[in-house]
């Protein structure tokens, strides 16, 4: 039976020693959120594991202790989560981000089962102007200008919903202009030079299998005379290839999204 005064400098090593694990983790061996969470349990279990080892109290005691703050724990989680499934709260808009790694993590945007994902109706933002092009060749965001974003019923970049359109453009980020303001966009020029309706219906991160779905569903009831389908070569490609992998983990979005993004992400 080990004395009192030795009891807390095994806890306090114990805490230290899970410290500079969990620190070198974060600076080391975690590349993504998910792999961070993944060894956070797995020292959490450990934690209690060395606890059960090293203290005095009978095991029955340390497995009450246990199973009161694991339950604790995953109450606030599901609370939490509880919240946001519900679709009273959204964090990302709470957090003000509106770009993030994965396509869901994105605010204003819902899961969608053919598309995967898109923008929710008429959502709207305000960001610092830099342009599509601006921003693959990372110039500084213009801080003193915003551009004003809306999106149409279905979620495309048209500051109206549209019943009829002559023509009908799809692709990706170049043409939905996420970051570009709406006169300077490329179908609203193009609406300009041909005096007509112009439909835009890109949406960013959308590859070839994406596009076709959304002239099926979208495109085709506008009844178009012309639709031009913008391809672009510098990641067009990797997508369509991409395509399969992405929709498999689409069967799980909620809870991928979740590991992926700490949680707390639709």
């Amino acid at each position: 039976m080990r004395p009192d005064k030795y009891r807390g400098i095994i806890i306090g090593l114990t805490l230290a020693v899970f410290l500079a694990g969990y620190g070198m983790l974060v600076l080391t061996g975690a590349t993504t959120i998910r792999h961070l969470l993944d060894n956070a349990l797995s020292a959490y279990l450990l934690g209690w594991a060395l606890y059960g080892m090293f203290s005095r109290m009978p095991l029955s005691e340390t497995g009450t202790r246990f199973l009161l703050t694991t339950g604790s724990l995953l109450f606030c989680w599901l609370l939490a989560e509880g919240v946001v499934l519900s679709n009273l709260v959204d964090y990302r808009t709470l957090f003000g981000a509106y770009e993030s790694g994965t396509a869901l993590s994105v605010t204003g945007r819902r899961f969608d089962r053919e598309l995967l994902w898109r923008h929710e109706a008429h959502y709207q933002y305000e960001a610092p102007y830099q342009g599509n092009l601006g921003a693959a060749l990372c110039t500084t965001p213009d801080r003193e200008r915003t551009v004003a974003v809306r999106y149409d019923r279905h979620g495309f970049r048209n500051p109206r919903d549209l019943e009829t359109a002559e023509l009908v453009v799809i692709g990706d980020s170049y043409i939905e202009g996420y970051i570009t303001p709406d006169e300077s966009l490329i179908t609203t020029r193009l609406s300009e030079l041909q005096g007509t309706a112009v439909a835009n219906l890109g949406h960013s991160g959308y590859g070839p299998q994406q596009e076709l779905a959304v002239l099926r569903r979208f495109g085709l009831p506008l009844k178009p005379k012309t639709v031009v389908w913008a391809f672009f070569e510098g990641n067009d490609f990797s997508d369509a290839e991409r395509f399969e992998t992405k929709r498999h983990w689409s069967s799980s979005d909620r809870w991928y999204d979740f590991w992926q993004n700490f949680g707390f992400a639709h």
